[in-house]
């Protein structure tokens, strides 16, 4: 798979110890998949476009593996390695803020009263079915990044089944909802 020629060696050591533990979620690595072969589909896209033109197509060959790795480590580590963190933490939502980004619709703020730190975590709608919408003041479960002490991601079904690279935690997670008492 050409993918797998963009991971960040993190990840591919995850990936072999999660596969020799037969414990690997295969729809998280569909979800970096689907995120890599985009930028190569655009790149062949300009390529091709731009065939009569050389130098064009030279930078485009460099730059855009460039602009993969960055993307592949970059879901990598704000949506895939948070869940990999077995510290929950229980918050709650503070504020919402809405843009237009790679990385999603809009942005939730948690605070941790406990201790007395605000994370955030990127928001992506499940288009294929009605999910409940975390609001303000809604008490939260989240696993908050190892590496980025701002960054989190919540523990929800949706979220679970597109980013968490264990199979055997996808059955400790939130069924609809987003709050749990553990």
């Amino acid at each position: 798979m050409i993918a797998k020629l963009f991971y960040p060696k993190e990840l591919k050591e995850i990936i072999r110890l999660l596969k020799s533990e037969d414990n690997l979620n295969h729809q998280a690595l569909k979800s970096i998949n689907r995120h890599i072969y985009i930028l190569l589909l655009i790149s062949i896209a300009l390529i091709t476009y731009f065939s009569d033109h050389l130098i064009i197509i030279g930078i485009i060959c460099l730059i855009f593996p460039l602009l993969i790795f960055y993307e592949a480590r970059n879901v990598y580590q704000k949506l895939m390695q948070p869940y990999l963190n077995d510290n929950k933490l229980h918050g709650v939502i503070s504020d919402i803020k809405f843009y237009a980004g790679a990385i999603g619709a809009r942005e939730y703020y948690i605070n941790i009263p406990s201790e007395n730190k605000t994370y955030t975590t990127p928001i992506f709608v499940d288009r294929r079915k009605k999910s409940k919408k975390p609001k303000i003041n809604e008490a939260v479960l989240i696993y908050p990044s190892i590496k980025n002490p701002t960054h989190a991601m919540l523990d929800h079904n949706f979220y679970n089944k597109q980013f968490q690279l264990r199979k055997s935690k996808l059955k400790q997670t939130v069924p609809s909802g987003i709050t749990r008492d553990t």
